[in-house]
């Protein structure tokens, strides 16, 4: 007689139950994240410290206060709104550039992003060497929100060559009172042709998106050159295993002469 084993059933799974975690382990992954963003929030902090200093380790702050003490603050919060307004006017300008660019994924580009992403870049002008880096930031900014590299990039270019054209518009119509402060011959012409040549390069690029290039026929042109020359290589090589005989090397045809026309 054999003995009978008794084994506890297992335990019920419930599907589509979530299955609690333990809280010790909870607690843990709340405990690391935190700690990863304090450790980050510590870096930053540091890496912050460290510009600061080297950016102002040779300042010297007795000039700047006298600087400061004897500045006009009228005039200051004049220029001060000034350059505001010109960076509101000019995302506002990059904000209908971007609408027409790709108005089916510029819509949800809204001006206050507009606004952000050109503060953002106004103070990366001012702290690299040039402007180079606030276009780079817009266009890294942009590109990441609508998730069209292509159009973040032609639609700052396009904003940056508005500037110019503007600025080239009105060295232009400035002339008349530069060449009354200017009597050299080569400065004239310098004036001349940076003003005439900025609007001609302007006109020409924005001119390049009203043509249509030829992508189409350039497709369809390659692919039928290359079902040609997929037909051809197929056509040779049956043409090469007909022209050769099992045993021989060559096939043996009948003699034309053999053939009698009646």
């Amino acid at each position: 007689m054999q003995p009978t084993v008794l084994s506890t059933p297992p335990a019920p799974v419930l599907h589509g139950v979530p299955q609690r975690k333990p809280e010790k382990l909870v607690d843990f992954r709340k405990g690391l994240s935190s700690m990863r963003k304090l450790l980050a929030f510590a870096l930053k902090a540091a890496i912050s410290a460290g510009l600061l200093y080297l950016a102002f380790r040779r300042v010297n702050f007795q000039v700047v206060s006298q600087r400061l003490h004897d500045i006009e603050y009228v005039w200051f919060a004049i220029a001060v709104l000034i350059l505001l307004a010109q960076t509101i006017l000019g995302a506002l300008r990059w904000h209908v550039i971007v609408q027409h660019c790709d108005p089916a994924k510029a819509a949800p580009f809204t001006i206050p992003k507009a606004l952000r992403y050109n503060f953002i870049a106004a103070f990366f002008n001012q702290t690299l060497p040039s402007t180079v880096g606030g276009d780079a930031v817009r266009i890294w900014l942009l590109g990441r929100d609508q998730n069209s590299w292509r159009m973040a990039t032609y639609s700052v270019l396009i904003d940056r060559i508005a500037g110019v054209m503007v600025l080239a518009l009105l060295v232009v119509l400035c002339l008349p009172w530069s060449f009354a402060l200017i009597g050299s011959v080569s400065g004239r012409l310098a004036l001349l042709l940076i003003g005439f040549g900025c609007i001609g390069a302007g006109l020409a690029f924005l001119a390049l998106g009203f043509v249509r290039w030829p992508y189409k026929s350039i497709e369809k042109i390659a692919l039928s050159l290359s079902q040609q020359s997929l037909t051809g290589s197929k056509s040779a090589r049956h043409a090469g295993q007909w022209s050769e005989a099992p045993g021989s090397g060559s096939l043996d045809l009948p003699d034309q002469s053999t053939f009698v026309v009646n």
